[in-house]
């Protein structure tokens, strides 16, 4: 990616764009911030694009038109870079390589901070203890975010207290910078969170239910 290993990394995975129009200015944001000079160390952003963006209908991109405004953004911020995810189908928006995993998996492991929007990232960054902010300053779909934090599956993971939410720009950089000078905050949430989500066969469910529908036949 272009990255500098002197630099702290922040990761910020995109929601897909069919619910949420505000990535463009969320990236905008993060430029203004990095090159302001508003976090405590010197930062650089990776922003992964969610696979959606990449989905071809009768043979054109969908998106083509917000993918050219946020190339255009890389070009303009020295410190922001972007992972597009590469897509072996012209049909199937998620028809995505093997080696996507592996790589999602070694930035998250090697990420300082992980941004996202209520994702399930929030537990594969758990695994790693890469700490974790919602950056909720949009709505998405037009719901309210304080009912999006009603909703079980989230209420499951908020009550670990292992990740962070930001509902103004002031708090996101708040909690970033908190991350950055105190990596192990919030360690035991994102613990309780890995044992309560991850289950009992962690990187081999597969493999394990294929055994087990094989038990029960045989």
């Amino acid at each position: 990616f272009g990255l500098d290993p002197e630099l702290r990394l922040i990761f910020f995975c995109l929601m897909s764009p069919t619910q949420f129009p505000w990535n463009p200015r969320l990236i905008e944001m993060m430029g203004r911030l990095v090159e302001k000079g508003a976090f405590c160390f010197p930062v650089q952003v990776l922003f992964r694009l969610h696979p959606i963006y990449f989905r071809v209908k009768n043979g054109k991109s969908v998106f083509k038109e917000e993918l050219d405004r946020i190339r255009s953004l890389e070009k303009a911020h020295a410190h922001l870079h972007f992972d597009f995810p590469g897509n072996l189908s012209r049909e199937l928006s998620y028809d995505m390589p093997a080696e996507e995993a592996v790589k999602l998996g070694s930035t998250l492991r090697h990420a300082d901070v992980l941004l996202c929007f209520f994702s399930s990232m929030m537990i594969e960054a758990s695994i790693f203890d890469t700490p974790v902010v919602n950056v909720a300053l949009y709505e998405k779909n037009a719901i309210p975010t304080d009912v999006i934090v009603r909703h079980e599956h989230l209420k499951r993971i908020l009550r670990t207290g292992g990740v962070r939410i930001a509902y103004t720009e002031k708090e996101l950089v708040h909690e970033i910078n908190a991350y950055l000078q105190s990596p192990e905050r919030d360690r035991e949430g994102r613990r309780r969170i890995v044992e309560q989500e991850a289950g009992p066969n962690r990187g081999v469910a597969g493999r394990s239910i294929a055994e087990y529908l094989l038990k029960i036949v045989q």
